[in-house]
């Protein structure tokens, strides 16, 4: 399974129609879990795939989350940003040298 792509809809859907696309990915959400679910249940083998997938469907959605946080962020003027703890900032520190990112990536 791969990371879930954003993509835009298109401008002239309706309210209906963007309603059902997103019960569409919900009921496809459900099935999934259902699946992984009867898949845990089997042998070792596919017990690991089935968490695997899971894993990667995890990524894929804090992916996600980050997108919309960071575009979000990217509007907001620097100086209205909000302050950091020290302990934050601590923790900032850690996932830049984790993660190998530069002061402008971190910022």
């Amino acid at each position: 399974m791969t990371a879930v792509e954003p993509f835009p809809l298109p401008r002239g859907w309706t309210k209906t129609v963007r309603s059902s696309v997103i019960h569409a990915v919900a009921f496809a959400s459900v099935a999934l879990t259902r699946a992984w679910g009867s898949a845990a249940r089997k042998e070792r083998p596919v017990q690991v795939v089935a968490e695997r997938d899971r894993a990667k469907t995890e990524i894929a959605l804090l992916r996600e989350e980050l997108e919309i946080k960071d575009e979000r962020w990217s509007r907001v003027p620097p100086r209205r940003r909000p302050y950091y703890t020290p302990a934050q900032r601590m923790r900032i520190l850690k996932l830049k040298a984790a993660r190998h990112w530069s002061a402008s990536q971190v910022a």
